[in-house]
């Protein structure tokens, strides 16, 4: 009862706290009134760390205002620290956490590719940590989480584009093999922008999974899909 009480009083306090900063960053003017936003939502969700965020659709997109790729990398380190103080306590409260996934993810999801050499890492550590422990319930994000990552592959620098690798990789231990590459086709033939890359991930597993007969039908599929408009 005492656990449940200090719950309720937690999100009462974080609904209040919460809505006072979600009005205060209609006031915001200079990408400085970020930063010092951020800071102080994050002192806000460490001191009244509550599963139940309120106003979550006005946050999330708060949120995903401050990952504008025109903003300093420094904002963009504070905002993914304030999404996964976020993720922290939703995940306290409940199993069907990732009920609210999608509501972030939308943030998220399409920065990946602008981010900085110094940003991306720390975004994939967000999607270990918080996403892939999910399991199957990650499968209706998966072909968006996919889109997401598979840009990093294009990265010039090496140390980076092992850790993408190792990220999809876990990726598809997380959803499983069927899963994931049905969602990783998917992405070759939504989106042409990340078909070099995916085939660049096909070639890998390939090498190391895939039996011939597979192979040679994706290689079909691949020139289907590029063949495309």
């Amino acid at each position: 009862m005492k656990a449940t009480q200090v719950e309720h009083k937690d999100t009462a306090m974080l609904r209040k706290h919460l809505g006072n900063a979600l009005i205060a960053f209609e006031k915001a003017k200079e990408w400085a009134d970020i930063g010092h936003w951020l800071q102080k939502v994050a002192k806000i969700l460490e001191d009244f760390p509550s599963p139940v965020i309120p106003e979550k659709l006005t946050f999330a997109k708060r949120l995903a205002q401050c990952l504008n790729p025109t903003l300093p990398h420094g904002i963009h380190i504070n905002a993914l620290h304030v999404y996964s103080l976020v993720f922290k306590n939703m995940r306290q409260g409940s199993k069907d956490w990732s009920n609210d996934l999608g509501i972030y993810s939308i943030g998220i999801f399409p920065f990946f590719q602008y981010a900085s050499f110094q940003v991306k890492p720390k975004i994939l550590e967000i999607y270990k940590e918080f996403y892939f422990p999910l399991g199957k319930q990650l499968i209706p994000c998966i072909t968006g989480l996919l889109i997401s990552i598979l840009p990093g592959l294009d990265e010039q620098n090496e140390e980076l584009q092992k850790k993408v690798f190792e990220t999809l990789d876990a990726a598809c231990e997380c959803v499983g093999k069927k899963y994931f590459l049905g969602a990783l086709w998917m992405a070759i033939l939504r989106n042409p922008k990340v078909r070099m890359a995916a085939f660049k991930y096909l070639h890998k597993l390939s090498l190391i999974h895939i039996s011939e007969p597979t192979r040679q039908a994706e290689i079909s599929y691949a020139v289907f899909c590029l063949k495309k408009k």
